[in-house]
């Protein structure tokens, strides 16, 4: 678990996984895509490194994480932390599972693991105000 040194300005991109290598793959992506980026397999470790929550761009979470919420429970609570909906995520390999359908009720974004990169970026640029979506 960890915060990203890049810029203070930078967007920050909170990223829950509770598989070590995906999680260090994904931070990886995102902090080359010029993110600040907090990372955690639970809620309690988000929690404990996320300094402050109004400084949160987006949510990445994939639906199971450790403990005993669901990724999207913890990004519910990472909102109501933060007093506003903050747009959301949820990634998931498990097709057959309701993770589709929870993801949709809450109004999150639905992302079937592997997740494109490029479709990734996309969603990043549509929902973080003010980002430059112009890439090289």
């Amino acid at each position: 678990m960890g915060e990203n040194l890049n810029s203070d300005d930078a967007p920050c991109v909170v990223l829950i996984e509770d598989d070590p290598l995906v999680r260090m793959g994904q931070e990886m992506l995102l902090r080359d895509w010029g993110y600040r980026v907090v990372t955690g397999a639970s809620r309690e470790e988000v929690f404990s490194v996320v300094e402050n929550t109004h400084d949160i761009a987006a949510i990445l979470s994939d639906f199971r994480v450790e403990g005993p919420e669901t990724g999207a429970e913890v990004a519910i609570a990472l909102s109501a932390a933060a007093g506003r909906q903050i747009p959301t995520a949820i990634m998931s390999a498990s097709l057959g599972r309701s993770s589709g359908s929870v993801a949709d009720t809450y109004g999150f974004t639905f992302f079937a693991k592997p997740v494109d990169p490029e479709r990734l970026r996309a969603w990043l640029d549509a929902v973080i105000p003010g980002r430059d979506v112009s890439h090289p």
